[in-house]
């Protein structure tokens, strides 16, 4: 029960700590703060998000959440699992890798470790704005239906996808506007949000 609590506990902190430095930085949009409160927000993300979704596959176990909650497995055959749950368990670590990759190639920066210099748009995060988000969305679903966690799933689609996009959309989207500026600004109106676009348009910004 206490990692169930752990779980729900650390969506909650996440939005209430979005929130905060969301009105804090509409407050005071400036570019040193912004780069501050980017590096406060990973750390929530990190402590919120992350750290509660691995624990409930480390302690006390899946099979053990599904009954703890109530809920029991999902329903499903296990040939099924592994073809839903595989294949965007892939995908969305190979998001994550050339997202990372991407980051540190042309953005001389590092995930949650080290800000970027400048905006990326080449590779995947030509195709979406935020691959790194998208992949790890995709990962945790994976690793949920494979794992066969109705609680898992359940915790991820409604609780983490949700409060992190939401952290995208009012908090990180100004912040990376009030850091890079217009080249943002021009890569934003030209590259989706979260779902990938298979033709991209030209842009200016690398």
């Amino acid at each position: 029960m206490g990692v169930l609590v752990a779980q729900l506990s650390g969506v909650g902190v996440f939005v209430v700590v979005t929130l905060a430095l969301g009105v804090l930085l509409r407050k005071r949009p400036q570019q040193e703060l912004a780069e501050r409160l980017s590096r406060v927000s990973h750390l929530a993300f990190w402590l919120g998000l992350t750290a509660p979704w691995a624990l409930g596959f480390l302690f006390p176990g899946i099979a053990a959440l599904d009954r703890v909650s109530g809920l029991g497995p999902l329903p499903l055959a296990l040939w099924v699992r592994v073809v839903v749950g595989g294949p965007l368990l892939v995908v969305g670590v190979a998001f994550m890798q050339a997202s990372m990759s991407g980051l540190g190639r042309k953005g001389r920066g590092a995930a949650a470790f080290k800000l970027t210099s400048n905006v990326v748009a080449t590779g995947v995060y030509g195709l979406v704005r935020n691959p790194m988000a998208l992949g790890y969305y995709a990962a945790c679903l994976g690793g949920a239906v494979l794992a066969g966690s109705t609680w898992m799933l359940l915790y991820t689609a409604l609780g983490v996808i949700p409060a992190h996009v939401f952290n995208l959309v009012s908090f990180e989207e100004l912040e990376l506007s009030l850091r890079y500026g217009e080249p943002y600004q021009a890569y934003r109106a030209t590259t989706p949000f979260l779902i990938p676009q298979l033709r991209r348009r030209p842009s200016t910004t690398e």
